[in-house]
């Protein structure tokens, strides 16, 4: 038996399907079910349980060989902060995997964690590596980059710019902080998954890190209008000092059908990025977001295609499910 924690994720459910593909029971601890387990088709187990609380990790856990830990936020809320996520559930879920003697824990972490990294985001990644580096058990840290595919956080956010609710106005602006210049390296949802499917029963991974992303280096700017293009518009790009924003948005106000890129300052961005998370109780856009878009996300995904068959595609080609759209 699997389980998987924070299985009901984005990139948790791709998992949970790849491993029953292969046959393997697996485990969810997920909230807000009923009270008690239950099973579901496809050899998956539903299990009403929260990471914080170490007592519901511990009936989880009867059973178990391997644990899958995805738990993460890409920003804190009143109910969740960066510490909680990504320190206090990874403490848990050794704690709790010791006392039920499992060894084999697959630890989910991002790409550029590392110590005295610019985000706070990054800073409790690297925080909670270190719990599972000096666990004592079996570990294996996954360091995905961009993941990609329906669903996802990122191009779902932009899709929404582009092409807004009837409902709203249609201005169908995105704004390019930075000018787009900094560099990703995407990877396809599916393809993590895999990994992680695999990685498991690889005995050389225990005690290793694997950086999964793609080859194809692309900046913020030309993501954006792959984008565009998938969805069959064709973007305009507006570059000039940021006092001539409001021009830009009557421009897109004439331009409707195109989605028009304009771009924004870093420090514009971070300011927003500020504002908006003391002002607001769920900010679409939040300092720490900034900063971590504006240093990229790159990595050598190198050991993830010699161990674990990591395959690479094109950021045009994850896109494919837009066309449908």
């Amino acid at each position: 038996m699997i389980l998987v924690v924070g299985g009901t994720g984005f990139v948790g459910r791709a998992i949970v399907a790849r491993l029953t593909q292969l046959g393997e029971k697996v485990r969810i601890l997920a909230r807000g079910l009923t009270k008690t387990p239950r099973r579901t088709e496809n050899r998956v187990e539903l299990f009403l349980g929260d990471a914080s609380e170490p007592d519901t990790l511990d009936s989880a856990l009867q059973g178990v060989v391997t644990v899958i830990n995805l738990v993460g936020i890409i920003r804190p809320t009143r109910m969740q902060s960066f510490e909680k996520a990504h320190v206090d559930t990874v403490r848990n879920v050794v704690d709790a995997m010791k006392r039920a003697n499992v060894q084999r824990l697959v630890h989910m972490s991002a790409l550029g964690t590392r110590p005295y990294a610019a985000s706070r985001y990054h800073q409790t990644k690297w925080e909670g590596e270190q719990i599972v580096r000096n666990s004592g058990l079996e570990w294996t840290i996954m360091r995905p980059g961009l993941i990609v595919g329906k669903g996802d956080g990122f191009v779902t956010t932009f899709v929404k710019l582009m092409r807004p609710p009837l409902s709203t106005i249609q201005l169908g602006t995105v704004p390019l902080f930075g000018g787009g210049t900094m560099i990703f390296q995407p990877v396809a949802v599916e393809e993590v998954a895999k990994c992680f499917a695999r990685v498991i029963s690889h005995a050389d991974a225990v005690g290793s890190v694997f950086e999964i992303c793609g080859r194809e280096k692309i900046t913020l700017k030309q993501m954006l209008e792959e984008i565009a293009r998938a969805l069959g518009a064709n973007p305009s790009h507006l570059s000039a000092n940021p006092e001539l924003i409001p021009i830009y948005l009557l421009f897109a106000v004439f331009t409707k059908s195109k989605p028009i890129l304009f771009d924004v300052p870093m420090a514009a961005a971070k300011a927003l990025g500020l504002v908006m998370e003391r002002l607001l109780p769920s900010p679409p856009l939040t300092y720490d977001q900034v900063l971590m878009l504006e240093e990229g996300s790159q990595g050598d995904p190198s050991r993830a295609e010699n161990e674990l068959g990591l395959q690479q595609l094109r950021f045009s080609d994850m896109l494919s499910y837009l066309r449908n759209l």
